[in-house]
């Protein structure tokens, strides 16, 4: 059984201005094809995939491994020597019985709008009919039709963090082996739901949908289900979310599981997707529940869905609110921690935070304080939202509270940002945190109560504002919907 092993990922949001280059991969989380060793926290799926090809004895060829933080378009150049090098990796393994993907499936370039797709149907021209082609993907893809006829199974974390990702990556391994040695003929039914949001599942009501996704999977034939979320701010014609099962040879039945979880789905869209606060309104909460620890995400700023994390549409007026014991993360200011670095431990400097970056950022925070501590290097813990490896990172103490600085475009997830800087989460009263969802699993328990924060930044939440040109409609929440499961809707 001769396997080959490839990722290539990163999440397109369509309304931010800087692209995504070649450099955001090759720095952020890049491994050459055979080459190196491969960090299991920026490639939580390629790294399980390989750790099942191996437990299997198989021959593993291993392709390229590339990521990318969340940001604008990919360059058309850029993208096109991505997608060569791992095509380029599979001609030479050829002939190969397997090929098992990596992907996000909302990565859209300059000139191709669904690279996904793309991928994996050159893969399939190269790999040929007679290999099973597997991809694992993100929920918040853009799930196309060129990406369900090319592969032959593609299964979607479940979990909103993404908690999950490698016991799906273990599901489709054990799936496109399956489907290799013809123990399983999987076939596929989507329903689309017209509906775009966040909808976490750390809690009901999608905590309980997504053990109906598992019992689902017990029921004879019913191979995986998946549902995708979409990606809010992908202006793609394939958006929105959908339903995905395969079943062993039974399309009807697959589309029978597919209705009805996409019926439960859209009974619970309004109650199960997230809601904003205004900065107002949050620091007013704040005020009023002095007994309270707050955790806040700032999450329209979020780095992890191509903001830019330099924002102070939040930050200025809390930090001139006179509420004290705040710790904030990350924000991404290069030449404010390069100051803090050079000028080391101990040092009190006055700098002007954020507001530089893009149109979204505001104006700089201008504040005085003291390097009070230093990481060089701050990993994810064991349950949390997996990434690379974040730093260095400078913990800057001010009056109010803590600021922590980075020097690149990283969402804030794990509270080591925080306590390997040397300080203790419990001596916070407010945490914030640039990032939308993810945040959860790291934080779990770390608060009395979870505020999140709406500002006119990357990832702005009011979606009828934006302007989107390719978005399939009617779409919930921008049109008027029906609050049950429309009948009729075409399906891929």
């Amino acid at each position: 059984m001769r396997i080959f092993v490839a990722a290539l990922r990163t999440e397109t949001n369509s309304f931010v201005p800087h692209a995504t280059t070649l450099a955001d991969f090759r720095t952020s989380a890049y491994v050459a094809a055979g080459e190196g060793s491969l960090d299991g926290d920026a490639h939580p799926g390629y790294a399980a995939l390989l750790a099942c090809a191996r437990a299997a004895g198989a021959d593993i060829v291993r392709g390229a491994a590339a990521a990318a933080t969340p940001g604008g378009v990919v360059a058309a150049g850029d993208y096109a020597i991505l997608r060569d090098e791992v095509l380029a990796a599979l001609t030479a393994a050829a002939p190969v019985d397997i090929v098992l993907l990596d992907l996000h499936g909302a990565m859209a370039a300059e000139g191709e709008p669904d690279c996904e797709g793309d991928l994996l149907a050159a893969a399939r021209a190269i790999a040929g009919a007679a290999a099973k082609i597997g991809a694992l993907l993100d929920p918040h893809a853009t799930l196309s039709e060129r990406m369900l006829e090319a592969a032959d199974i593609l299964v979607a974390y479940k979990e909103y963090p993404h908690t999950d990702i490698r016991e799906r990556a273990q599901e489709l391994f054990a799936l496109t082996v399956a489907a290799w040695k013809g123990a399983i003929r999987p076939v596929f039914a989507v329903t689309p739901l017209r509906a775009l949001g966040g909808f976490a599942t750390v809690r009901s009501p999608m905590r309980d949908f997504v053990r109906s996704m598992q019992d689902d999977e017990k029921a004879a034939g019913v191979l995986s289900v998946s549902l995708i979320h979409g990606f809010p701010w992908a202006d793609s014609a394939d958006n929105g979310a959908k339903m995905l099962v395969y079943t062993d040879g039974d399309r009807q039945r697959a589309q029978v599981f597919a209705d009805a979880a996409g019926a439960r789905f859209t009974a619970i869209r309004d109650q199960a997707a997230q809601t904003h606060l205004g900065v107002a309104d949050c620091i007013a909460r704040i005020r009023a529940e002095p007994q309270k620890r707050f955790i806040v995400a700032d999450a329209c700023d979020n780095p992890g869905g191509g903001g830019d994390g330099d924002s102070t549409h939040l930050l200025a007026p809390l930090w001139a609110s006179g509420i004290a014991k705040i710790g904030a993360a990350l924000i991404n200011d290069a030449a404010a921690l390069e100051s803090a670095l050079q000028a080391g431990i101990g040092a009190e400097l006055t700098l002007p935070l954020g507001g530089k970056l893009s149109r979204y950022s505001g104006a700089p925070l201008v504040v005085s304080g003291r390097v009070a501590g230093i990481a060089q290097s701050v990993s994810p813990p064991l349950g949390a939202a997996p990434g690379a490896p974040i730093g260095p990172i400078v913990r800057f103490a001010t009056a109010c509270g803590d600021l922590i600085l980075t020097g690149r475009r990283r969402e804030a997830l794990w509270p080591g940002l925080f306590t390997q800087t040397g300080a203790r989460i419990e001596d916070y009263r407010v945490i914030v945190v640039k990032s939308s969802n993810h945040f959860r699993a790291g934080f779990a328990n770390r608060g009395d109560e979870v505020l999140s924060v709406a500002s006119a930044t990357a990832m702005n939440p009011n979606l009828a504002a934006l302007p989107f040109k390719h978005l399939p409609r009617p779409m919930w929440p921008l049109d008027e919907m029906p609050g049950a499961h429309l009948e009729g809707e075409h399906r891929v």
